[in-house]
């Protein structure tokens, strides 16, 4: 994990196209109400938060149960 070209990674940073893009989607997240990872739109709604299902484990892969997850309606 992590970067291994570092030097790539800040190139890349130093773009203006990538630039542009960051800042379109910080202000994308900024209108949805998304302040941090993890954070997920679904219909209606933006969760952010560990999203659990009634039984308490994690649940990625199936259908969301929202508890301990933040909702803002959109």
């Amino acid at each position: 994990m992590g970067i291994r070209d570092r030097e790539g990674f800040a190139r890349c940073l130093q773009d203006p196209d990538t630039v542009r893009r960051i800042e379109e989607d910080m202000r994308l997240a900024a209108r949805l109400g998304v302040t941090g990872t993890p954070a997920f739109v679904v219909l209606n709604g933006v969760f952010s938060g560990e999203l659990r299902g009634r039984d308490g484990e994690p649940c990625p892969n199936r259908r969301l149960g929202y508890h301990r997850a933040r909702k803002t309606i959109l």
